[in-house]
């Protein structure tokens, strides 16, 4: 098969991530993959989206990640046919184009659209991912399992919800990843509380949320496929189905 992998840049990308194992497998199963940045798209018309792309078709040469991304970046860019893929597969993380190439990321999620409606299977789902594109969309969850929640950029707003949560909540940006400039603000801190919400509110809105005090034996994370529930076993992500009648 031909994938393709959207990510933020080349350059950017490390043997380390998930991305480049995901693609160095692939190698080894013998597809062919590509790696396109958020800024290679070409709009011809509506039946012609086209890519300017980082191709490895063998891996021949290539012993480890390391090896894949060297390869990668030697690789001179060629222009293909979004059509000729087989599956594109969204790998960007919007946050790090978010200051200085902010209109990346939504490029990004409208080429895959447009890729999905000439029938190539993009994985996951971009109109789903505009759907979800910050923390706001926690909130259609229902309530019994999130915490109690406010989303402003009013000061006031935040210091009154502090005090309705008997002076200790968690402060984080709407749109971020990666735990960057997420604060715990309990009464001991408070008298940092404004200087907090206006650095936080640079780039935006921010969500305050109830401090949950088991968050501190970590959080668990669920995998499915097809609809059904999957564990780790042995490093191996395994999906058993799930039988409605007997669950």
């Amino acid at each position: 098969m031909k994938i393709a992998f959207i990510i933020n840049q080349t350059h950017k990308e490390k043997a380390s991530f998930t991305t480049t194992l995901l693609a160095y497998k692939a190698l080894l199963r013998g597809h062919s993959v590509y790696y396109i940045g958020l800024a290679d798209f070409v709009y011809l018309d509506q039946d012609k989206i086209a890519a300017h792309a980082r191709a490895v078709h063998q891996i021949d040469g290539i012993a480890d990640t390391d090896q894949l991304i060297d390869k990668l970046r030697s690789t001179a860019k060629e222009k293909i046919s979004l059509r000729e893929l087989d599956i594109i597969w969204l790998r960007f993380d919007p946050v790090l184009d978010m200051i200085n190439r902010p209109w990346a990321a939504s490029m990004g999620l409208q080429f895959a659209q447009l890729a999905q409606n000439l029938g190539v299977r993009v994985l996951n789902n971009p109109r789903a991912l505009v759907d979800a594109e910050n923390k706001l969309y926690l909130e259609n969850f229902p309530e019994e399992i999130r915490p109690h929640t406010i989303v402003t950029r009013n000061y006031d707003d935040v210091k009154r919800f502090f005090e309705e949560q008997n002076n200790k909540i968690i402060l984080k940006p709407l749109k971020g990843s990666g735990g960057k400039n997420v604060f715990l603000v309990n009464e001991q801190e408070s008298k940092n509380l404004k200087q907090i919400v206006e650095v936080i509110c640079r780039d935006g809105y921010l969500i305050a949320q109830e401090y949950l005090p088991d968050a501190q034996y970590g959080d668990i994370r669920f995998s499915y496929s097809m609809g059904n529930p999957c564990s780790l076993m042995e490093n191996t992500l395994v999906c058993t189905e799930y039988n409605q009648r007997e669950n």
